[in-house]
Formats: C-alpha cells, sequence, structure tokens
C-alpha cells in the first residue's frame, strides 16, 4: 500500500474518531411496557394500587401519574413513587374504586435523561353483583320469648368501603344499619312480625336486588304454664316459724287451756 492510501485512510479515520468523540449521547424516552391492571382490560375488584413498569430506571422528580374516572376527577393518593427495589416501576395509591372506566396518564423522566416518556391507558372496574341472604332464622321461625337472633350472609359487598352496610327493617320500620353478619332483634311484641335486610352504600343508596325477606311469629305468653314453672323452681315453704317467747307463751296457753279442761271434768264428776 502506497503512502497516499495510507494517508487517506488515516485522515478518514480522524475525521470518524472526531466525529464520534464529540457527538452528544442520544437518550431515548422511556416507554412502558407494562402496568397492573394492564390497559384495556376489565377487573372484577378495585386494585390496592396501580403498577407502571418502563424500560429504564425513572428519576422521581419529573415523573407523575394520574388516575381519572369518566368526570375527570383526580382519584390517586399519590402521583406515583419509585419502588426502591425496581427504579423503572411506578406504584400508585388509589382509594377504592366503585364500578366505571379510568384513565391512567403518565409523565415519566428517565434517569440521565432529558426527555419524558408521556401517554396514558383505561381499564374498567366491573364487580360482581352483592347478595344479602338471611340464614337464620328460617323462614316461618316461631319463638316462644321475644329475642330473635339473625344471622347474614354476603357476597362481593366490602363493608370497609362507600359505607356499606345493612339496612334492617322489622315490621317495615328501619330498626338498625349494621356492618356485622349478625345481630340480636329483642323486644319484639306476641304475634307475626316481618324482618327485611337489604344492602345500602354511600349516604342513602340502597340495592333493592339484594333484599332478603323472612316471617317469624313470636308466641303468647302461657300464664299457667308460666306459674307452674315458677312454682316447680320456688324454694319449699319454711312453714310457721316462732321466736322463744313465742313458743313459751304457747305452752303456758297449752297448759293453762289443759288445767281448765281437767277442772272442767272434775266439776261434771262431782254434779254427777
Amino acid at each position: 500500500m502506497d503512502y497516499k492510501s495510507l494517508r487517506v485512510i488515516f485522515i478518514t479515520a480522524a475525521v470518524l474518531a472526531g466525529l464520534l468523540g464529540g457527538a452528544a449521547p442520544v437518550y431515548a424516552q422511556p416507554v412502558l411496557v407494562e402496568s397492573q391492571p394492564a390497559a384495556d382490560t376489565l377487573i372484577g375488584a378495585s386494585p390496592e394500587v396501580i403498577l407502571l413498569t418502563f424500560d429504564r430506571a425513572l428519576e422521581q422528580e419529573g415523573t407523575w401519574v394520574e388516575v381519572t374516572n369518566g368526570a375527570g376527577d383526580t382519584l390517586n393518593i399519590n402521583r406515583g413513587q419509585i419502588d426502591p427495589e425496581n427504579r423503572a416501576t411506578l406504584i400508585v395509591n388509589v382509594d377504592p374504586l366503585p364500578e366505571g372506566r379510568y384513565r391512567v396518564t403518565y409523565n415519566a423522566l428517565g434517569v440521565g435523561g432529558s426527555t419524558v416518556g408521556v401517554g396514558f391507558f383505561d381499564f374498567t372496574v366491573e364487580l360482581p353483583d352483592p347478595r344479602l341472604v338471611i340464614v337464620a332464622p328460617v323462614d316461618g321461625a316461631a319463638f316462644s320469648a321475644p329475642v330473635v337472633p339473625l344471622e347474614f350472609e354476603v357476597q362481593f359487598f366490602d363493608f370497609g368501603q362507600y359505607n356499606n352496610r345493612i339496612n334492617l327493617y322489622v315490621d317495615g320500620q328501619m330498626v338498625e344499619e349494621l356492618r356485622a353478619l349478625d345481630y340480636t332483634v329483642e323486644g319484639l311484641a306476641p304475634g307475626v312480625h316481618q324482618i327485611r335486610a337489604t344492602l345500602a352504600r354511600f349516604e342513602d343508596e340502597e340495592l333493592p336486588d339484594t333484599t332478603s325477606t323472612i316471617i317469624i311469629a313470636i308466641a303468647q305468653p302461657d300464664i299457667e304454664q308460666a306459674g307452674r314453672e315458677a312454682a316447680a323452681v320456688a324454694p319449699p315453704d319454711p312453714g310457721l316459724r316462732l321466736t322463744a317467747p313465742q313458743w313459751i307463751g304457747l305452752l303456758v296457753l297449752s297448759a293453762l287451756l289443759l288445767g281448765i279442761g281437767i277442772w272442767l271434768g272434775g266439776q261434771r264428776r262431782t254434779a254427777e
């Protein structure tokens, strides 16, 4: 190879080295690679958190997430915290979400970069229909005392959300708002009573499709039986109890009467 060819190769290499050495590094914007819930999915329960995972580590400053409902209300508690164990993942805490469609909008800044990844995705919460059943007592049960223990079974209904509760009615009148699966109704008058329960949420929204109704009866009190039962458990009658002076007086009186009787008998024999 001659000198001229070597010189051309040398100059070309120097130019390339200068270009490469002086070029500024290029950083692409972060790309969302996975989310929980996934985009455009239908889920049967409110997510406790929303997770967004990108293709690179993120800077906390300049990175944020917003979760909105169909009315545009923001529902996330925080704007997204970077997972300390995986800096490419954002953790977004949300309040319990009722049924509906939601949009997650994000703005993600990669570590060492000057460009941000922006975008959004949607998901839908569709809960199973809640269910309420009065499992005890059975319909038509009768009680000898005015005390009726109730037991409920509830499905797909969280008492910790949306002021969820059981509205309990006796003979058409609300008697209690329950957040437990058992309750005792007391003080019912003798006769037939209707007990009705229905699920409710928020301030005054009842779910009529969850209504469960039973009829129970409280027996009339049996006065004669009550008297016999009271007598059966009563302590035995101790009889007449006299004090010592009373006993002495009784003995003196008995002796006096006996003496009078003897005297009268003697007088009758004398007369004969």
